[in-house]
């Protein structure tokens, strides 16, 4: 009897791993990043700049094309669509801007909400940590939280990550639900959420340094390579990449989605696979076969309605992770800078 039980004892005890190791990647989470603290710069630029001492914008206005640069040059001239800072009408419009009471209530919504960023700072000198782990090397940015006018969410640069807060208020604010829908769809509005931010900056950020380091204007989070397979598995090595450096965040966060949707990439993968085998998607060409499974949209054109969209980036992580989870002797940077074949990386792929 006592052999029985002991039976049944190890039997659920080996089930329980099974499902814990499938939910978790292990090899990530076993990195020691003790000697690799990073306590990240954070800039509030959005509470300097809606608390402006109104006779001093002159001298601000100097101030803020130092510290912030482009982010700042490109927050007025195209975001704003103030002008260029250094013209000499915009202390005019500065000031005109600051007296606005609707950009004033604007400030005050967003500031209820982060007023307090020390949670979303902690997590973000947590990623960065690991950052500096796998990458000892790069450039370690300041982050410049901001008010974007609901342009951009993430605005990386080679020294410094813009966060546009305005971008995060979530879908039952005030604000979002002011949006209007034919420009925020209601999937886009979905990810308007705080909990999306930490796993957006990083995200952006990598897309930044790894998919074109040359130039961090000219990066896209929805590049296309030279076919499906090369698209999806660049893509692929970015989610891999941002596990890393998040490898105790909720995985979905890292793909945008939601838990249900998750969940429908996980359950659908091998009938998405045989989809695009029989399709002839795999090496296509063809950029409006390959932008329909990397785009954002309420669903992936060509699936069920059920689908969420970026169906393409979840199967390019998949056929990474199930490689690497082969290959213990691949470190991140050899996936990254070493590893360009994508038909290798394909080739032992289970859907």
């Amino acid at each position: 009897m006592r052999n029985i039980k002991s039976f049944y004892i190890v039997i659920v005890l080996t089930v329980f791993s099974l499902i814990v190791s499938c939910g978790s990647n292990n090899r990530l989470q076993e990195v020691d990043i003790s000697n690799a603290k990073v306590e990240l710069t954070l800039n509030r630029f959005e509470q300097a700049f809606f608390k402006a001492d109104k006779y001093k914008l002159k001298e601000l206005n100097q101030s803020w094309i130092k510290q912030y640069g482009v982010l700042y040059e490109s927050f007025m001239y195209q975001m704003l669509n103030e002008g260029s800072v250094h013209e000499p009408m915009i202390v005019y419009r500065l000031e005109r801007f600051l007296n606005d009471s609707a950009m004033q209530d604007v400030y005050k919504q967003i500031n209820n909400k982060f007023g307090d960023f020390s949670t979303y700072k902690t997590k973000l000198d947590e990623a960065f940590s690991y950052y500096r782990y796998y990458f000892p090397d790069s450039t370690i940015p300041s982050v410049t939280t901001f008010y974007s006018n609901f342009n951009a969410k993430v605005f990386p640069l080679p020294n410094q990550l813009g966060i546009g807060l305005d971008m995060y208020m979530g879908g039952d604010s005030k604000l979002i639900n002011s949006l209007p829908p034919e420009i925020f769809p209601m999937y886009f509005k979905k990810k308007m959420e705080d909990k999306y931010l930490v796993a957006d900056a990083m995200k952006y950020w990598l897309y930044a340094c790894f998919s074109q380091p040359k130039d961090f204007r000219n990066y896209s989070i929805y590049t296309i390579k030279d076919d499906f397979l090369e698209t999806i598995i660049h893509h692929g090595k970015m989610i891999y990449a941002l596990e890393a450096m998040m490898p105790y965040e909720s995985p979905e966060l890292k793909f945008g989605y939601s838990k249900e949707q998750l969940e429908w990439c996980k359950q659908n993968e091998h009938f998405i696979y045989q989809q695009l085998v029989e399709q002839s998607l795999i090496y296509t060409k063809k950029h409006k076969d390959i932008s329909r499974y990397i785009n954002d949209g309420p669903f992936t054109s060509g699936l069920t309605e059920e689908s969420p969209s970026m169906v393409g980036v979840y199967m390019g992580y998949s056929i990474v992770k199930q490689y690497m989870d082969k290959h213990p002797e691949v470190s991140l940077q050899d996936l990254l800078f070493k590893e360009t074949n994508a038909k290798r990386l394909l080739k032992g792929y289970k859907s």
